[in-house]
């Protein structure tokens, strides 16, 4: 990602290392929810998720999710809605530093929702997540299977979102039905970047 501007970041609150919840009873309560209250998240929910997602985990840029050579081709952008402390708006999550880039201050929930074949329980949440591969910076190491990792390393990020969310006791979706240019346009995407998937996250009806 080259259009971070430094100027334009948003400092999220210090995400936690620990938990309650055991890792074997996060898995066994995993659900997909689509039913949510029309409540805001905080700031510090929606930094532990981004964290959680592609967080850094150590000095030599190791993340929370594997990723083949280290060539990291995730990118996680934030469409947010109702979250106390952070203004309606495209955010693009820069792990380095845990932050937010403003990408513009527009409300896009019903937009995303027109774009996901009109599912428009995805405006009720708080904010959607969105997945994005950048399938050209595994290329050198992979070659032709480059696109194939990057969508296997949309799973990961993914599990982990879904189990944070688990443990925050919020609810998420993975929606994978969507028309890409649509979202691409929403968003504001190059054309290297691709769409991969949508999470709604919010507090669980």
């Amino acid at each position: 990602m080259t259009r971070v501007r430094q100027d334009n970041i948003i400092a999220l609150p210090k995400p936690r290392t620990t938990s309650k919840l055991c890792v074997e009873e996060a898995l066994r309560k995993r659900r997909t929810v689509r039913s949510y209250l029309r409540q805001p998240l905080n700031l510090a929910e929606i930094s532990q998720l981004l964290w959680a997602a592609q967080g850094l985990t150590d000095r030599d840029g190791n993340r929370t999710a594997p990723s083949a050579g280290q060539t990291h081709p995730i990118e996680v952008y934030l469409a947010a809605w109702n979250v106390e402390d952070l203004p309606p708006g495209i955010y693009h999550y820069v792990p380095r530093g845990h932050g937010l880039e403003r990408l513009s201050d527009r409300e896009v929930k019903a937009e995303l929702a027109e774009a996901s074949s009109g599912q428009e329980w995805i405006a009720d949440g708080a904010a959607v997540f969105v997945l994005v591969g950048v399938p050209e910076r595994a290329r050198e190491l992979l070659g032709d299977r480059c696109t194939r990792m990057v969508h296997m390393e949309a799973g990961h990020v993914s599990e982990n979102i879904f189990l944070q969310s688990l443990a925050l006791r919020l609810g998420n979706a993975f929606v994978g039905r969507f028309e890409e240019e649509k979202v691409r346009a929403i968003i504001g995407l190059p054309e290297s970047e691709l769409p991969l998937a949508l999470m709604p996250v919010g507090r669980k009806r």
